[in-house]
């Protein structure tokens, strides 16, 4: 029996290791950034924290080892969530990226944020340029420094990669019906347009050609006509016999 339990405990403080070293990274993942460990996220949005400065499940859902860059634009935003070393003490603390060329590493930006008060959490938001040496398909190593007063020390450091998947900026919400009813106003301008040139085109046109009138054999039958003298046609017969008499009595 005796044996037994002393197998038993041995197995149990073999066993106990092994376990808390397996279950280290996912308790330390699920609670954030370890100790002097940088996460980091694309944009403002990303690496959400809650009122005691620690990761929403939102935002350790955003975390990313690889920066998209800003849509429309030549610059990347990145967001960093670091766990301070337990050197860090309220002050100004710097944020550098490195890069290394042909073997040799060399300071790319240094990044100052004045206001730090000296929390175990500290999270910025830093504007990368590529007109101070950014480049898409490039990995950085980066670290938070500070001064103590005698020299730098490291008080967090991780590596990160920018790319460009060359995504587009979102539509804002409406400005689809501004464009139409642009169209729509133009397309109106263009039949009032329309309209009023014809409205000139009818006025400025000559007027219509009058009909000749029909006419009867020997005499026109609409006032003005050639043989129209105020007299009807029983007169002028009339005057005719008159004269016919008149010349025979003479």
């Amino acid at each position: 029996m005796r044996l037994i339990l002393r197998t038993l405990l041995i197995s149990a403080s073999i066993i106990a290791p092994i376990a808390s070293v397996s279950l280290a990274p996912s308790l330390a993942s699920a609670a954030g950034p370890a100790v002097e460990e940088i996460w980091f996220g694309t944009g403002v949005d990303s690496l959400d924290t809650d009122d005691s400065g620690k990761l929403t499940p939102e935002g350790e859902k955003s975390r990313a080892t690889e920066i998209d860059r800003i849509p429309g634009d030549d610059d990347w935003e990145l967001k960093i969530h670091a766990r301070m070393g337990k050197y860090a003490a309220q002050g100004p603390v710097y944020v550098e990226f490195y890069q290394s060329v042909q073997g040799k590493e060399y300071i790319v930006h240094r990044h100052e944020e004045r206001d730090y008060d000296g929390a175990r959490l500290f999270t910025a938001v830093i504007l990368l340029q590529a007109n101070i040496g950014f480049n898409k398909d490039r990995e950085y190593r980066v670290q938070i420094i500070q001064n103590n007063g005698t020299r730098d020390l490291v008080v967090a450091k991780g590596k990160v990669k920018l790319i460009d998947t060359g995504r587009k900026a979102d539509v804002e919400e409406g400005e689809g019906r501004d464009d139409e009813d642009e169209d729509e106003d133009e397309d109106e301008d263009e039949d009032e347009g329309e309209g009023e040139g014809k409205g000139k085109a009818s006025s400025s046109a000559p007027p219509p050609i009058e009909e000749t009138p029909a006419t009867k054999k020997g005499c026109s039958v609409v006032p003005g006509g050639a043989l129209d003298l105020g007299f009807s046609g029983v007169a002028i017969l009339l005057l005719a016999g008159v004269a016919r008499r008149r010349r025979r009595a003479a």
